[in-house]
């Protein structure tokens, strides 16, 4: 029988493996615990990395001080409960997916909804009662970090943001909190900074043109009020108001307009030496160039930053620019390419956790319409189960000499 990890937080936290009380006095081992499990409710394990928990957890440390805080700490929870919940790599933390793992707050808001779903008293009561009995008290009540944060805004807000880049599903939450604490911290360039990242991230996340165009004004007005206009913060974050109004003009239709801001971003980048920068971009000017037709250009864009992606290790990167190429095979009829290009890249967003943005799935949903419609059902399925086996290099090299 499979050991059982119970994780309870309503209240001061308890940790039991199986029935057995787990005894530490380290609190950040705890507060990692309770850090992955809760933000994990409703969710695959997923994978933080080790710089946006050092800086959540260590705030006020030199960067090497908190990474090497967050190592002992991982030590000290596999000191606790043993090794294989936790699985830490070089680059994150995250919970091992084929652990048995109970937590009490996850139960208690299932019993809550599953309550909200009964239309009748009799049956709308006992979850509720089932629920009071895991209610102990307040989350984590009776337990704090005395130096988690410093009541710094500013290395909160630092904390936060980077927090957003580990959770596709919550980044807009976060970095809307992250753009709070920096206004209160009254760093209003970083604010801009992030409000163009928000806005970006927010037209791939859910098409809200609206609402990412008055980021995008904000930003803009903060900008032209600053004497540091163009250099204004995290990497150079200007350029993700370009990436945003490039998205808008391709969801227009303005493709020229679309090509010009890429292309600005791509001169800027080789200037300065921003090599992966400079790549990032160059796919996204394939996906521009494939929308409106120019499928040459876009075809010796994809190939080449396939390349590139493929030799520096880069897997999303490959993933997003094969995508590309699916679409590409689906233009120029060569649906069974694309079928297999979509189960590969499916099979790898699945394996390293990284769904796909609301746009690009919209994308990918297209080019799988198009196959079916050529292609029939189980044809299509054959291809797309063959793709989800091939290896990362096979299907570079699969989608490049295909092409």
């Amino acid at each position: 029988m499979s050991p059982r990890l119970v994780l309870q937080f309503l209240g001061l936290p308890q940790v039991h493996l199986d029935d057995q009380p787990v005894a530490t006095d380290r609190r950040k081992a705890i507060a990692l615990l309770a850090y992955l499990a809760v933000s994990d409710i409703d969710h695959s394990p997923q994978r933080y990395s080790r710089e946006s928990l050092s800086a959540l957890f260590w705030p006020d440390y030199e960067q090497s001080k908190a990474f090497s805080n967050l190592r002992r700490t991982i030590w000290e929870v596999h000191q606790a409960i043993g090794e294989g919940w936790l699985i830490a790599d070089r680059e994150s933390v995250h919970f091992n997916q084929d652990a048995k793992i109970d937590l009490d707050i996850a139960h208690f808001q299932k019993l809550i909804s599953r309550s909200r779903q009964q239309s009748s008293p009799e049956t709308r009561i006992p979850p509720l009662i089932e629920s009071t009995r895991l209610y102990r008290n307040h989350f984590l009540t009776g337990f704090s970090l005395k130096d988690a944060y410093s009541g710094d805004a500013r290395r909160q807000a630092f904390a936060v943001f980077r927090l957003g880049y580990d959770r596709p599903d919550r980044q807009l939450a976060s970095w809307e909190q992250a753009i709070a604490l920096f206004r209160e911290a009254g760093d209003l360039n970083f604010v801009a900074n992030l409000l163009c990242v928000t806005a970006r991230f927010r037209i791939l996340l859910t098409g809200d043109i609206e609402k990412a165009q008055q980021e995008l004004g904000e930003a803009m007005a903060i900008q032209l009020g600053s004497l540091n206009n163009r250099n204004i913060g995290i990497g150079g974050f200007w350029e993700e108001a370009g990436f945003a109004r490039s998205l808008i003009a391709l969801l227009r239709g303005d493709y020229e307009q679309a090509y010009l801001v890429l292309q600005d971003i791509v001169t800027h980048a080789e200037a300065f030496g921003n090599r992966m920068g400079y790549f990032w971009t160059r796919v996204n000017l394939g996906y521009v160039a494939l929308r409106a037709g120019n499928l040459t250009e876009a075809r010796t864009i994809f190939a080449e930053t396939a390349r590139v992606f493929q030799k520096d290790g880069n897997t999303i990167g490959v993933v997003f620019t094969l995508e590309g190429l699916a679409s590409l095979f689906v233009a120029v009829g060569k649906p069974e390419h694309a079928a297999y290009l979509v189960g590969w890249a499916d099979a790898v967003r699945e394996r390293i956790i990284n769904p796909r943005p609301f746009l690009e799935q919209a994308d990918v949903d297209k080019a799988i319409a198009a196959c079916l419609a050529r292609m029939g059902e189980v044809s299509f399925l054959d291809a797309y189960e063959e793709g989800k086996r091939m290896t990362f290099d096979q299907a570079v090299t699969y989608a490049v000499e295909s092409v």
